[in-house]
């Protein structure tokens, strides 16, 4: 018997789930998975059954966050997995989506919380230098777009809290910081100066700052509370 007369595939009952984004009202979730043989968004409801969002075949496409209203969703795609993601918009009142923010060869980066209270969407951008990921502004309703501050060069995403726009700044694998952005100024401010490695990873929202997991000074990460600045824009309008 050859080793190639029964591929590994032969055996493989299941898809490979790449992310997913779970809707506002809590009964559905969008789920970058290959079904169809490419990583395509489908939407997983409790009232029916799973309905495709995209029809890629040379693209890659995962889904990110819904806004606030559960309307919109912002994806991802890459072409054949060059990560040279671009932005999308799928519309439910349409069915359909729309190329939010698409420019070849560079790198778009967001996080699950991109979206503003008044329906803004925070994204990081390497378009001026391929090593250095700028903040910018989007408003998908307008198309108007707004340049924030220059990053630090590495990686950073940003984080929108109803009360903040922060900026996660991941230096090591073991090592990140937290800023908060002041959009109309377009400055950062430190929240989280440190010695030594640490991590400060803002997982939620309360009152005039977020909670966050940190190991600074730990063996271990644990629970801890941080005040925003008051005084800070976060909003373009």
């Amino acid at each position: 018997m050859s080793s190639g007369q029964y591929p590994l595939e032969r055996f493989m009952a299941f898809d490979s789930i790449y992310s997913f984004a779970p809707h506002p009202s809590g009964d559905s979730v969008a789920v970058g998975i290959n079904t169809s043989g490419q990583v395509n968004v489908w939407l997983y409801s409790l009232k029916g059954l799973p309905r495709r969002l995209t029809p890629f075949t040379e693209r890659r496409a995962v889904p990110v966050s819904w806004d606030l209203s559960g309307l919109k969703l912002l994806f991802t795609t890459d072409y054949q997995g060059d990560e040279a993601w671009q932005l999308h918009l799928y519309e439910e009142g349409s069915g359909w989506f729309k190329d939010l923010v698409f420019e070849e060869g560079v790198t778009h980066v967001v996080s699950r919380r991109c979206w503003s209270p008044n329906g803004e969407l925070a994204f990081m951008a390497n378009r001026e230098d391929r090593g250095r990921f700028d903040l910018y502004i989007h408003d998908p309703v307008t198309g108007r777009e707004v340049f924030v501050v220059k990053g630090f060069g590495g990686y950073q995403k940003p984080v929108w809290f109803s009360n903040a726009l922060l900026l996660e700044d991941l230096r090591a694998h073991e090592d990140t910081t937290i800023y908060v952005v002041d959009v109309k100024r377009g400055s950062v401010t430190e929240l989280t100066p440190h010695r030594g490695e640490a991590v400060f990873d803002p997982i939620g929202e309360w009152g005039n700052g977020f909670f966050m997991l940190t190991d600074e000074g730990l063996e271990h990460a644990t629970l801890a509370y941080r005040l925003t600045l008051r005084g800070t824009r976060s909003s373009t309008h």
